[in-house]
């Protein structure tokens, strides 16, 4: 591999044609560096007159970027933007910001890659800079437990491949993706194919499922308009467009048995009263949700490697489960993906499905450490056990459930 430096626009310039927010194939085999190792760069695209600030930081290093621009949150490990940041994750450890300048408004290069990496960094500062994965396992789950499904994926980052999804093992055939770029525009357009959807006939309807990714990457029709005509106004649409959407989706969704899935930003709360995180979009998701799950993460590691990432899943509302619930699940880089099997020896232990004997579990009389137990899960997790350890989930998370 020749290293080198080059920046997104030198990229764009290779491949991009000037559209705004018209994601162009990196056609070669070009790659980025992310925290934990090289991957392919997929997609470039420009966005128009983005309002952009000069960051520098404790260190004397220097970063010109949009104020939407996401880094990681050093204490949260959750993305936040530039404008907000105060304290950020590189590969050196942590970076203070001691000063934002505006600089005015400029065209803005991004990027798109594969998953399951989250952020690229960069080499000089070691920044980690934020690109999301998370829906797709969702997806697959659903297309794998009902066979005649299909998905409508609404992507709002570029990031959907035909070869993430090949190798993510999911059937071309039965999803859809959707580039979209407005609120307008996903309201539409969902609305129409649930409205196809419930007109065809009840014995008719094959499984679907609609995901959105994501919510936070959405403008509007105005904002478009205004950066067009070169206004520097602030939008101050979007957190209504946003509720009256799901307002409209909500029902629709429901009548005809359609779950959405949406991916959203979750930044800090700057100004320290309530919760320390908030959704990006006002609260119309808030209101309209039946579940929202919260999400953060830290490194999985196999000696001084990390081979991929632990992810907290914690349910900040429900209709369906308890709230406040919190489960780990792992996530491996490499062709292993979603560990079905983690977390599940210590749920067994504490409804007395499995048994401890100090730092081991007993299987048949025999005594096995957890690692071992892990290698060769398929081993241990029989069908009888299995069906006990759904039963005790039940009991932890479920409403109307005790020992």
């Amino acid at each position: 591999m020749i290293e080198f430096e080059l920046t997104y626009k030198q990229l764009y310039e290779l491949y991009g044609k000037g559209e705004h927010e018209i994601p162009y194939n990196v056609d070669d085999e070009i790659f980025v560096q992310t925290p934990t190792g090289f991957t392919k760069i997929n997609k470039v695209v420009e966005k128009h007159n983005n309002e952009v600030i000069r960051v520098d930081f404790d260190d004397g290093d220097k970063f010109e970027c949009s104020v939407n621009h996401l880094f990681c949150d050093y204490h949260t490990g959750i993305e936040i933007k530039a404008l907000d940041a105060k304290e950020v994750t590189s590969t050196y450890g942590k970076k203070t910001i001691v000063e934002k300048t505006p600089i005015g408004f400029e065209n803005v290069y991004d990027i798109s890659i594969d998953a399951p990496h989250w952020y690229v960094t960069n080499r000089k500062s070691g920044l980690y800079h934020h690109n999301t994965y998370y829906s797709l396992a969702v997806v697959k789950n659903f297309l794998d437990n009902n066979p005649d499904a299909y998905c409508l994926y609404f992507d709002t980052e570029a990031a959907i491949t035909k070869k993430l999804l090949e190798t993510k093992g999911i059937d071309l055939t039965r999803v859809v993706v959707l580039n979209i770029v407005t609120i307008e525009e996903f309201r539409t357009k969902a609305l129409k194919a649930v409205e196809i959807y419930l007109k065809s006939k009840k014995e008719e309807r094959r499984p679907c499922i609609f995901v959105l990714d994501s919510l936070g990457m959405l403008s509007t029709n105005k904002e478009i308009a205004d950066t067009l005509a070169e206004k520097d106004v602030k939008d101050m649409t979007k957190a209504s467009l946003i509720k009256a959407a799901f307002r409209m989706l909500t029902l629709k969704l429901g009548k005809a048995g359609i779950p959405l899935i949406v991916t959203n930003h979750l930044y800090a709360n700057v100004g320290g009263y309530g919760a320390t995180t908030v959704q990006s979009g006002g609260s119309g998701m808030l209101y309209s949700a039946s579940t929202i799950v919260e999400l953060s993460k830290s490194k999985e590691k196999e000696g001084t490697d990390v081979v991929g990432v632990i992810i907290r899943a914690k349910t900040f509302k429900s209709r369906l489960s308890k709230e406040n619930q919190e489960v780990e699940v792992r996530l491996f880089y490499d062709e292993r993906g979603l560990d079905r099997y983690y977390g599940l020896l210590q749920l067994g232990e504490k409804y007395g499905v499995i048994e401890k004997s100090g730092t081991r579990y007993l299987f048949d009389g025999k005594a096995y450490y957890e690692k071992a137990i892990l290698q060769e899960p398929e081993k241990f997790f029989t069908p009888e056990i299995l069906e006990q350890l759904d039963n005790a989930a039940k009991l932890e998370f479920s409403y109307g459930q005790s020992k």
